[in-house]
């Protein structure tokens, strides 16, 4: 029987034995990252996570925290002074209680608002959402439910009911319980919304957020600028969020600093972790510090901006960081391109920054790195490693297998030849996290990991070279870590670069070769006919058939400010080396200052079928123990020629744990789909593998051309899976089972190849041409096609209303005073009915790290400013279900070049809308058949050999196309020819034309002077003041004697002066305006004529239209003489006993009554009197349903206090406190910060 073990190996919790981290520290054990500051560019750090405290040395550990995405950002340009009472009034309307204590010579203070929406992580916001509802929101709510519902009961129990009151009554009590019931889902919007404060004492600026929210300022915390002080505070102890401050622009703004996930604590925490008590839970480098920089930005859920990254390395030169550390990337399009690539290689080679970052977790087919780590020339990109140790500690796996590379780590090589990974480092930790998760430690996977372990670990290499006075720079230490990175057997260099991190082995490098290298060197390698590509890479069937020769250029690469003399004299003799037989190079090669050319002989046509590596080593040959000064990255992907796409390709295969089997297939020409066939050979239960196939398209990122398939096998189950190919290319079948699977598997697997090629890979057609007409050929066989069209999305092209260029401020200030200017965009858009939006910035979408400006950012907000929706370069990622309304979208595009922003000034915006319900053309095999509506092609559509089909499409008809189509507004969807999956279809766009011409009748318009001049003076009789107003009436009286439509408009007039002045003298007028006109309306004569089957007189559409103005007069003067009784009664509310009162609530019950005969009480006409007539009658909850319908109409700060009143009034606190925060949420004072 085993026993208990009391060794837990924590060590391996966090790895360093497999770095040589724990080797280095034992012989170096002050060189412990002392001396050395890394930028954590991620998340944000948690400031009261354990471990991020002290340095081994006592040092505070992290030096700052900045949020530089701008998410953080208030507001607080708004100055004011406290009142004779020591208070100030919040921008919520709370009245602020400031401490005497507080120092403030000035006595100004800058108030700002924000909401934890805006600041808690989505996570978090989810925790709380439930925490509140099942603490704070569910038991009074459940009372109040549970009142109501005892009140129905005990009035049902009375028996029937009397009088119209009597049922109101009943009616309000069930309203109370329907409403209890519609308000339970209001508990989401429970976060609180904070009052910000920030003041200057004499010496510094001090922040103080409201996290009472009733303005107990003296409970809550004083902060100063966390880099001047390590203090921060925490929100409440529900949420256990902590926070810092920073002030910029002169108190103007704010910016609380909150982490947007719990990313980047546990990133910062493996890097440079100090544990005092427990040594061996400590990060790499743990007497390192810290600056912690926020990128990802919380208003996208997280994702990182151009905004973030840029101003995190403004920062990190500011504050001198050794290091850099992004474990963040996406896919892009072109490796080494775009501003932000530009700006990360310029702090590299000019201000001496080491930036270390994942290379992804995309694989592990290959060409998959992302970007920044794995596409970027000056950053050390670092894949994932898993270890045996690892495997038994932090995964807990039954048998440990040999080391290897994570299954998901991504591959190299980049699409433009550089390698793509430069070392690896464990992938997998269990580290702190933030606070709020509840968890001190979580295990957390990936490149992300493994980023920031190889970054601790040049920390300590930083660490011993600064101990030593040794001299260094970011290409010398690159050069150490690859050129003593240990291989690992059974995996090759695309996804573990030049091999595991070896921190002790980098060190004795550089100590070794500190006097026979120049550190402020490197070398830049483009290859290619035009010089673009940073490596070799022959991936085509036509590159690898034979010998090739390709163009290389070297140059040395040298810091702006190095001495000319120095430049003038360099001189380098290089040895070039192939690492094989099949890549030829010559021997020698002198360098001087400027660049020189040669050609490498590629040779691929012996290889056999697979991935093959080389490289051409370029080393000093007065210093060959130096190592490879540079290198010649060299990938050839040779596939299997398929001859007969009619034969299917078979292969049966062995998965051996976590091992990698790539096929690689010649498609043939015109193949338009792949089909395979996976069948499981194991007799055993279910097994998981991983397929990815990948195809290279140019100006395509990985994620266009890439399936992955996560595939789960039965005994002997076969699964078959198709995805979309062009023909001519190489295609790269992956096949592995999951590193941490226990026993090897076996598969067999069929591919086939089929074709059905239209000749428009997109079809773009304008319904004003008429039929639009395309061909499919079936190449390869007899193939169905199955022709299906779905359009689901209507887009609409807007332009800006205005464009204003400005400069930013001292956050984004380039050195050498290159400032940052920004372009603020406005559009406005309505929607016709409620759908979901998706904005595309066309021009600038899916580019981010390549895009040639700094950043994008759009924000959506209503007509009050309420801010619904942000994104960025990515529109998929990002959509809003957006109700009827107008709607205001704000875009942000930064650069510090102003000429390229000004071409932005007429930028469109695409506004995508999905549809409720997609659209289908019809299509037809023959033009006859598409004019005369015949016959349509059918679902069961053969194609024979080499036939082709002729495919004829007509456009939609008028009354389909959806509502709020306009045109030059289209219509995008797919097309697809056959059944073979979603992977398979092509891009589909439909152009709305001109639009059909609504027919209308004739208009009989009165051109009569004098009837258009009386129709004006009515129109403004009501927009007067009482004095003129009545002036003007009695001139029309005298000329329009008795007429109706004056008594109206004189109604109107004093009713507006009613509800203005609330006097009883006004209200009294307004009640006998109204009676004046219903006493002018014959009221009989209204109910025969509306009591007629029908009219046939010869007059009778005049008749009935003079019978509807008369009844629109009768209904506004009912509910006129109503609404001012409410207002009477509520002016003698402290006479509820006497006559004059009783007499006014009944004469309201009355025309209750008589209203009811002439309108749906639910009209919105008529509710301004149905909501005062409730509250007379103390209905609140009958009131707030008036209300809510009043809503739908309009949304005004009035109409929400109202409810707000009458929630308190039925003491349903807990509702009126989230309806307050949902006022503060709606109608904010100004649209949200960039």
């Amino acid at each position: 029987m085993a026993s208990a073990s009391s060794q837990f190996p924590i060590q391996d919790l966090l790895p360093k034995q497999e770095t040589g981290a724990d080797r280095f520290l034992r012989q170096y054990p002050q060189s412990d990252g002392a001396g050395v500051i890394v930028a954590i560019f991620d998340t944000g750090v948690d400031p009261g996570a354990d471990g991020l405290q002290t340095t081994s040395h006592g040092q505070r550990k992290i030096i700052d925290c900045i949020d530089c995405t701008g998410s953080g950002d208030v507001d607080t340009s708004t100055v004011c002074s406290i009142d004779d009472n020591g208070c100030l009034i919040g921008l919520t309307g709370r009245r602020l209680q400031v401490p005497t204590e507080w120092e403030n010579p000035t006595g100004k203070f800058h108030l700002g608002v924000k909401s934890a929406a805006d600041l808690f992580p989505s996570r978090l916001c989810e925790r709380l959402k439930k925490f509140y509802r099942k603490k704070k929101w569910s038991p009074p709510h459940l009372k109040c439910t549970a009142d109501a519902i005892r009140e129905v009961q005990q009035s049902e129990s009375k028996g029937q009911k009397q009088t119209f009151l009597d049922e109101l009554a009943q009616e309000e009590l069930q309203q109370r319980v329907e409403l209890l019931k519609t308000f339970d889902k209001l508990c989401d919007e429970s976060l609180p919304i904070f009052d910000c404060i920030v003041f200057h004492d004499g010496s510094a600026w001090r922040v103080v957020i409201d996290t009472t929210e009733v303005g107990k300022l003296s409970e809550c915390t004083v902060l100063p600028e966390f880099r001047l002080q390590p203090k921060y505070g925490t929100f409440g102890d529900d949420d256990l969020l902590n926070y810092t401050v920073s002030v910029y622009d002169d108190g103007n703004r704010l910016s609380i600093v909150t982490n947007a996930g719990s990313h980047g604590t546990h990133v910062a925490c493996i890097t440079s972790g100090y544990f005092e008590n427990v040594p061996e839970r400590n990060g790499i480098a743990p007497g390192a510090q810290i600056l912690s920089v926020k990128i990802g930005d919380t208003r996208l859920d997280s994702m990182e901006t151009g905004t973030g990254i840029i101003r995190g390395l403004i920062a990190a030169k500011k504050y001198g960081c050794d290091l850099i550390n992004i474990s963040y990337g996406e896919a892009c399009k072109k490796a080494n391109e775009g501003r932000i690539m530009e700006l990360c290689n310029e702090f590299v080679e000019e201000h001496d920054i080491i930036i270390v970052a994942s290379a992804g977790n995309n694989g592990p087919a290959m060409s998959t790195v992302g970007s920044p780590g794995g596409t970027c020339s000056r950053i050390i990109s670092v894949g994932a490693h898993v270890s045996p140790k690892m495997m038994a500690t932090q995964y807990s796996l039954f048998e440990k297998v040999q080391s290897m590379q994570y299954t998901w780590t991504s591959r190299g090589p980049c699409t433009d030849g550089a390698l793509g990974v430069s070392i690896s480092a464990p992938g997998g930790a269990i580290a702190s996290v933030p606070k709020w998760t509840l968890n001190s430690s979580q295990l957390m996977n990936g490149t992300s990991m493994s980023s920031p372990n190889a970054c601790g670990g040049i920390a300590l290499v930083l660490s011993g070279l600064k101990a030593n006075q040794i001299p260094y720079c970011p290409a010398s230490i690159r050069r150490a870590v690859e050129n003593t990175a240990l291989s690992i057997i059974g995996e090759d260099n695309f996804s573990m670069g030049y091999g595991l991190l070896q921190i002790d082995k980098a060190f004795e490098y550089m100590q070794k070769m500190t006097d026979k290298s120049n550190g402020r060197i490197h070398f830049q390698v483009n290859c290619g006919v035009n010089l673009e590509k940073r490596g070799i890479y022959l991936r085509e069937p036509h590159q690898t058939s034979s010998p090739s020769y390709i163009s290389v250029c070297v140059r040395p690469r040298y810091k702006s400010d190095i001495d000319m003399k120095f430049k003038a004299n360099s001189e380098f003799r290089i040895s070039l080396v192939p690492s094989t037989t099949w890549v030829d190079a010559p021997k020698f090669v002198m360098l001087n200052n400027n660049s020189r050319s040669f050609d490498v002989k590629v040779d691929p046509s012996h290889l056999p079928p697979g991935a093959h590596y080389s490289e051409v080593c370029g080393y000093d040959s007065t210093c060959i123990e130096l190592g490879p000064l540079f290198r010649i990255p060299v990938t050839v992907t040779k596939p299997i020629s398929y001859q007969d796409p009619l034969l299917p390709i078979s292969e049966k295969l062995i998965l051996e744990k976590g091992q990698i089997q790539r096929i690689f297939i010649t498609t043939p020409t015109k193949a338009t789909w792949a089909a395979i066939a996976l069948t499981s050979l194991e007799k055993s239960d279910k097994f998981s593998i991983v397929l990815d196939a990948s195809l290279l398209y140019k100006g395509k990122s990985f994620k266009y051309r890439f399936s992955g398939n996560h595939l789960a096998l039965g005994c002997g189950e076969t699964k078959d899976i198709t995805f979309k190919v062009e023909g001519d290319k190489t295609l790269e079948l992956c096949f592995t089972s999951w590193w941490s699977t226990r026993d090897s598997k076996k598969i067999k697997c069929n591919i086939t190849f089929h074709s059905l090629l239209p000749n428009e890979p997109e079809i773009s057609m304008h319904s004003c041409n008429g039929i639009h007409r395309t061909t499919v050929v079936s190449p390869f066989r007899r193939e169905n096609m199955n022709l299906s069209i779905n359009l689901d999305q209507m887009v609409e092209a807007i332009r800006p209303i205005s464009s204003k260029i400005k400069p930013l401020t001292e956050r984004d200030l380039l050195p050498d005073g290159r400032q940052i200017y920004e372009n603020i965009l406005d559009y406005k858009f309505s929607i016709d009915s409620s759908s979901e939006i998706r904005p595309n910035v066309s021009l600038l979408s899916d580019l981010l790290y390549e895009s040639p400006y700094e950043s994008q950012l759009w924000m959506i907000f209503d007509k009050n400013k309420q801010h619904l929706a942000s994104g960025d370069a990515f529109p998929h990622q990002y959509k809003v279900k957006l109700d009827k309304g107008d709607y205001v979208l704000k875009l942000q595009v930064r650069h510090d070049k102003r000429d390229l922003l000004e071409r932005l000034k007429n930028l469109p915006v695409l506004i995508q809308h999905k549809l409720s319900n997609a659209l289908s053309l019809d299509g037809y095999s023959s033009e006859l058949k598409a004019l005369s509506g015949g016959s349509k092609i059918s679902n069961n559509y053969w194609l024979n050999k080499d036939a082709i089909a002729t495919l004829h499409f007509t456009p939609l008809n008028d009354d389909r196309l959806p509502k709020g189509a306009k045109p030059g507004m289209y219509l995008t969807g797919t097309i697809s020819y056959s059944t073979s999956g979603k992977s398979l279809n092509y891009p589909f766009t439909y152009h709305i034309g001109t639009m059909p011409i609504s027919s209308s009748s004739s208009s009989n318009a009165n051109n009569d002077f004098e009837s258009a001049h009386k129709k004006f003076m009515l129109s403004w009789l009501s927009r007067m003041d009482f004095e003129n107003g009545e002036i003007t009436y009695k001139e029309l009286e005298q000329k329009y004697e008795n007429d109706l439509p004056l008594k109206v408009e004189r109604m109107k007039m004093l009713d507006a002066l009613a509800n203005k002045n609330m006097s009883i003298e006004a209200i009294n007028n307004a009640i006998d305006a109204a009676q004046c006109v219903i006493d002018m309306i014959d009221q009989n004569a209204m109910l025969n004529f509306y009591g007629m089957a029908s009219d046939l007189s010869e007059n009778a559409a005049k008749r009935k239209s003079e019978m509807d103005e008369k009844k629109r007069s009768l209904i506004e003067s009912l509910v006129c003489k109503g609404k001012n009784m409410g207002l009477l009664a509520k002016q003698l509310e402290g006479e509820e006993e006497s006559t004059r009162y009783q007499a006014t609530v009944s004469a309201m019950n009355d025309l209750y009554c008589e209203l009811s005969k002439w309108i749906d009480l639910k009209n919105h006409k008529v509710l301004p009197f149905i909501l005062i007539h409730a509250t007379t009658l103390r209905h609140y909850a009958r009131a707030i349903t008036v209300i809510q319908m009043q809503l739908k109409e309009s949304t005004t700060t009035k109409r929400l206090h109202e409810m707000i009143m009458m929630m308190e009034k039925l003491n349903w606190h807990h509702i009126a406190s989230c309806y307050e925060r949902l006022v503060l949420k709606k109608f904010p004072q100004d649209y949200a910060l960039f």
